[in-house]
């Protein structure tokens, strides 16, 4: 079904519940251009929609012509066509008002997707071999928040730490698909005019941003926790980076969204309704997501494995890489494994099982079967 037909259906939908839309909510007069303000952010947006792209799409290149370290390599690519995707998406909001509400959503499943991505980097920069990961977290003291060890607590390790850190991460992804379901189910069956609606709508967006809030605060604790490791692959520039792109697309919209609601934010003859709630929101998360884009280049180059391959490091052939990225179903076996963390008992066999599931998901599409070296051994990551 085209965005077309759902926004029809979407329009269908508010008539067939007695929804009557205010004439000031979608019209507005045009501008001096000789366009509505409405016609002009499509063009806007779609413009820095097409510019993320064409400034990912090279870098996304680079990475799969020298694919040396798929276990990296395919959560970095993650991360950076998060950018150009929360575009797209805005796009579409922009441009399909009667459709938007049902639209809203994805961009922030794609986020959440992008923070759990950087989340599973981290973890694999500092166990690159996942059989042992296990192992290395319970072989490291348990610090307090200044750096001390914790008394009583001596040779413990710091494995449910690390469980506990995983959970708060991966909330986000069953979190977000509930709020998803939730805001397209009061779409589906509410008035978009409705002050009831819009209260409930907020309610949601809070518990998303509480959701987005946790699994941050959970990547800076490990990042604090395990930086001697993680400091020399440039994780911090990569955190701030993404967590950039998240806390910029929040903002402007929760502002906004607070001024509309209290009716300090009005149409106007230029400006409709459904331009301040809608329009503009979506057009500042596109011209963001086009600023932040060069950052990447930065923060997560595919320089080291391209050097790698010039070294005669066997690389994968682009397709496989492709196919890497796009399979996610290693975060779906990280959402196996938190559900895991909840029953400890025999968790160990459970834990190694789940990690044996996730290198497969990769193995099984690469023809090497070198194993990771530890960290204090990798200089160019191996597959």
């Amino acid at each position: 079904m085209s965005l077309t037909h759902v926004a029809r259906a979407a329009a269908s939908t508010e008539a067939n519940n007695g929804c009557t839309i205010p004439a000031d909510y979608n019209n507005a007069m045009g501008l001096s251009l000789g366009i509505t303000l409405h016609e002009l952010m499509i063009i806007v947006s779609g413009a820095c929609s097409i510019a993320s792209w064409l400034t990912m799409i090279p870098l996304g290149v680079s990475h799969l012509r020298n694919w040396t370290c798929p276990h990296e390599q395919r959560l970095m690519l993650r991360i950076i066509f998060v950018i150009p995707l929360i575009a797209t998406f805005n796009v579409f909001i922009v441009w399909f008002y009667d459709a938007s509400w049902y639209l809203r959503p994805f961009p922030d499943i794609m986020e959440a997707f992008g923070v759990v991505s950087l989340f599973v980097l981290f973890v694999t920069y500092v166990t690159p071999d996942q059989s042992l990961r296990e192992q290395f977290y319970d072989s490291i003291e348990q610090q307090d928040r200044h750096g001390k060890a914790v008394p009583g607590k001596e040779g413990q390790g710091c494995l449910k730490w690390f469980h506990g850190i995983w959970i708060l991460v991966f909330q986000i992804l069953v979190g977000r698909v509930a709020t998803t379901i939730a805001s397209e189910i009061l779409t589906a069956t509410g008035c978009s005019t409705s002050r009831k609606l819009n209260h409930r709508r907020t309610i949601v967006n809070v518990l998303a941003n509480v959701e987005t809030v946790i699994t941050l605060l959970a990547i800076l604790r490990y990042y604090g926790r395990l930086k001697t490791y993680l400091q020399p692959r440039g994780s911090l520039w990569k955190l701030l980076t993404f967590k950039g792109v998240i806390f910029f697309s929040i903002l402007p919209d929760t502002i906004i969204q607070a001024l509309v609601s209290y009716s300090v934010l009005k149409p106007s003859t230029y400006i409709s309704y459904y331009d301040w709630q809608l329009g503009i929101p979506a057009l500042i998360a596109c011209v963001l997501m086009f600023l932040f884009s060069p950052l990447f280049w930065l923060t997560f180059p595919a320089t080291r494995y391209r050097e790698a391959a010039e070294q005669g490091q066997r690389r994968e052939s682009f397709a496989t890489g492709l196919v890497q990225v796009v399979n996610i179903s290693d975060l779906f076996v990280g959402v196996w494994l938190m559900i895991q963390m909840w029953r400890p008992k025999n968790y160990g066999k459970r834990y190694t099982s789940g990690m044996q599931k996730e290198s497969d998901l990769v193995s099984s599409s690469s023809s090497t079967t070198t194993p990771l070296p530890t960290y204090q051994q990798q200089v160019a990551c191996t597959q």
